[in-house]
Formats: C-alpha cells, structure tokens, sequence
C-alpha cells in the first residue's frame, strides 16, 4: 500500500504541474491576447486621427487652390484693365501730338 500512495502522490504531484503550467500559459496568452488587441485598438485610433488630420489638410489645400485660381482671374482682369488703359493713353498722347 505505501508503495501505491507514493504512486498515487507522484501522478497526482506531476498532474498538478501540468495543470499549473497549462493555467499559466493560458493566462499568458490572454494577457498576450490582451495586449495585442489594446495595441490594435492604439494603432486604430492613431490612424483615425492621421485620417482627420489628413482630410484637414486636403480641404485646406483645396480652399487655397480656389483662392488661388480666384487670385489668377483678378490679376489676369488687372492686366488686361492695364493694357487697355496704356492703349488709352496712347491713343491721347497721338491725337495730342498731331494738334
């Protein structure tokens, strides 16, 4: 009989480091499993707010090229204003000198 309780002690002594060990490395994968879904969730956010930032910028660039494309029509209306007013001009100064 004491023969088989050392027996019986023995398995149940080995069992119970199984069983540790398997409970152990269960926690380490939910802690593992844990942490990477926390770093997705970092990643997401991170990447929802370069998103914001981002379209930020895109209407910032395409409210500056409409000021931009407006600035062209004015300095294009200003030249031609320019032009037609030193034809004016010239045009006075020639009937000028032929009085």
């Amino acid at each position: 009989m004491p023969k088989r309780f050392a027996t019986v002690v023995k398995l149940t002594t080995v069992g119970a480091a199984f069983g540790l060990l398997a409970a152990c490395a269960t926690i380490d994968e939910d802690e593992i499993g844990a942490a990477v879904d926390q770093e997705m969730d970092d990643i997401y956010a991170e990447i929802e707010e370069v998103r914001g930032i981002a379209e930020e910028a895109l209407r910032k660039a395409e409210d500056a090229d409409a000021k931009a494309g407006d600035a062209d029509e004015k300095a294009e209306e200003a030249l031609r204003k320019a032009e037609e007013n030193e034809e004016k001009i010239d045009r006075m100064f020639e009937r000028t000198m032929q009085k």
